[in-house]
């Protein structure tokens, strides 16, 4: 494995050691990535516990599809924190309800607890909810049009996705609030580490989830309707394939899952469109094209930036042992600017026909939900682009959220130049 080279990137030194958690890899991990993609495509990260790190499109495409390794161990690591906190209390309700969530789940129990969702999540079923979802994109849009400005993040990619969530799920509109403030918290257990009083946050927001599903399901038993909880509901009465911890923790995992890496998609997106007008400009003289378009705004800057995998087996990743129980992080970030897979991958090519990302990753782990945030994506670029061709980027100065497994944006002010 041969060392990364410390010229300078852009005025800045190039890491070792690589450090996630910098400002400036937040605000741009992309130039970090391809230098650590160039020199040191597996590049070991040094701690008390061994981690790698690969970037390589074919690389990290067969880890994350590979039969002998397994997913992240967190919930059985959240336990091993209970030792650290002082007085009452511990992390057990949130570490059972993540170690019921299936993408912390192996084979057969993933495709057990994966299966009975897979038709409401298929393109078909969901091109029913088109015209309920632009109709939210036409509501949110009008409303930014009747305020003159547009704050994006808040005003909309923060609302159309817990707005079609919710609706696909069932959960009542007045009860939107409420169930963003708990995504809001519960979503920072896919970044680690955590503090422990973020834990013991995360645990409190568990226990009121639960409660809440608890009763949604109750009353879905006595008034069905035609959303997924609904069907889950009926479904197991009659097959009995979840435990009723298992049906509490789907609920909560559906709602969480959707809405961060949603929000973080349409952000994302949507600044890739604002810093790049001649791209912004092709797609509004070419709606027709929304959806090759949607598949590079998602290669250009994914939502989901690594996903943890962990050897069942001694594994050899270019010449490199690998022993079981390592952590492996593979950069869904990094490999989809291989410029081995994709032609000049740092350009922004909204009319790029071969695009084979993994945005939403690979294999049986996919996120079931991947085909909701196009549709989602899809409706809502266009309609911006139809309502505001115009519109601009308000201010260089952007924020991002400090997790580093899934990427957004805290703000996106934009000139609507109306």
């Amino acid at each position: 494995m041969q060392p990364i080279n410390r010229k300078l990137i852009d005025g800045e030194a190039a890491i070792p050691p690589l450090n996630l958690y910098l400002k400036s890899y937040r605000e741009n991990p992309y130039k970090y990535l391809k230098e650590i993609r160039e020199h040191a495509p597996l590049y070991e990260i040094k701690g008390p516990n061994p981690e790698w790190f690969i970037t390589r499109y074919e690389d990290v495409k067969a880890v994350i599809s590979g039969n002998n390794y397994s997913v992240d161990d967190l919930p059985y690591r959240l336990l091993k924190k209970n030792d650290l906190i002082k007085g009452e209390g511990n992390l057990n309700v949130l570490s059972d309800a993540i170690a019921d969530w299936m993408i912390f789940a192996q084979p057969p129990e993933h495709t057990r607890l994966r299966r009975p969702m897979t038709r409401y999540f298929s393109p078909r079923e969901l091109s029913r909810m088109t015209h309920l979802v632009q109709k939210d994109v036409d509501s949110l849009i009008a409303a930014v049009r009747e305020k003159g400005e547009m704050e994006f993040i808040a005003d909309i990619a923060k609302k159309l996705p817990i707005i079609t969530s919710s609706r696909l799920l069932g959960i009542p509109p007045e009860d939107y609030d409420i169930i963003y403030k708990w995504t809001n918290c519960l979503v920072d257990i896919f970044d680690q580490p955590n503090t422990l009083e973020s834990y013991q946050a995360m645990n409190q927001t568990t226990i009121e989830f639960r409660e809440y599903f608890t009763r949604l399901i109750a009353t879905k038993r006595k008034r069905g309707d035609d959303g997924l909880i609904s069907y889950l509901v009926a479904l197991n009465d009659e097959e009995h394939i979840y435990s009723d911890d298992e049906l509490l923790a789907t609920c909560s995992f559906l709602i969480t899952a959707a809405q961060e890496s949603t929000e973080a998609f349409m952000g994302n997106s949507v600044l890739a469109l604002l810093k790049n007008p001649d791209q912004k400009k092709w797609l509004s003289s070419n709606p027709d094209k929304i959806t090759m378009a949607v598949e590079e705004l998602l290669r250009y800057d994914p939502p989901i930036q690594m996903l943890v995998r962990i050897p069942l087996t001694e594994v050899n990743i270019m010449g490199q042992t690998i022993q079981p129980g390592e952590r492996i992080l593979t950069s869904l970030a990094a490999a989809n600017r291989d410029p081995a897979e994709f032609d000049e991958p740092d350009v922004l090519n909204l009319a790029r026909a071969k695009n084979n990302n993994i945005a939403f990753g690979y294999g049986i782990h996919t996120c079931i939900g991947a085909w909701l945030a196009r549709l989602e994506g899809q409706l809502l670029f266009n309609s911006l682009l139809a309502s505001f061709p115009d519109m601009e980027l308000a201010s260089d100065k952007l924020s991002w959220y400090p997790n580093v497994f899934i990427r957004g944006l805290k703000e996106l002010p934009v000139n609507l130049k109306i």
